[in-house]
């Protein structure tokens, strides 16, 4: 029989999460054409480098958990980086996220194509997103 975890147990669980990751972890793009699986690390990235990437940017604006349908979910501020106009252009192929230490925490690709930053207004933006859902 699967473990089945009530949804004040669900609600309790992402909002614990939530309290260890706002603040703390940080998100980036990558430019390099990997599809993230659960071995990858952050060596295995290649790091965004285009004119007016900005660089790792903190989570905040954090959202208690709430249930979206039977998906229980917690959200932070969208997070935006914008091309500047200057010369070097990127293929950004996803996003990844680091905790306080620098560990890979998660990485998505977010499109079969990657997406150009190569010109001045491209922006490239990340809406985090957690969710999580009980056995049933």
């Amino acid at each position: 029989m699967p473990l089945v975890v009530c949804n004040g147990g669900m609600e309790g669980l992402l909002n614990t999460l939530l309290a260890s990751m706002e603040g703390l972890f940080q998100v980036g793009l990558f430019q390099n054409n990997i599809l993230p699986a659960q071995g990858t690390v952050i060596a295995n990235l290649t790091p965004a480098d285009f004119s007016g990437y900005t660089g790792l940017i903190t989570l905040s604006g954090g959202t208690p958990a709430a249930i979206d349908g039977v998906r229980w979910k917690i959200s932070f501020d969208p997070v935006v980086w914008t091309h500047d106009g200057g010369s070097t252009p990127n293929l950004i192929y996803g996003y990844y996220a680091i905790d306080g230490s620098g560990i890979l925490q998660w990485a998505q690709q977010v499109s079969a194509a990657p997406r150009p930053m190569a010109s001045l207004g491209d922006t490239f933006e990340v809406d985090p997103t957690f969710s999580d859902r009980s056995e049933f």
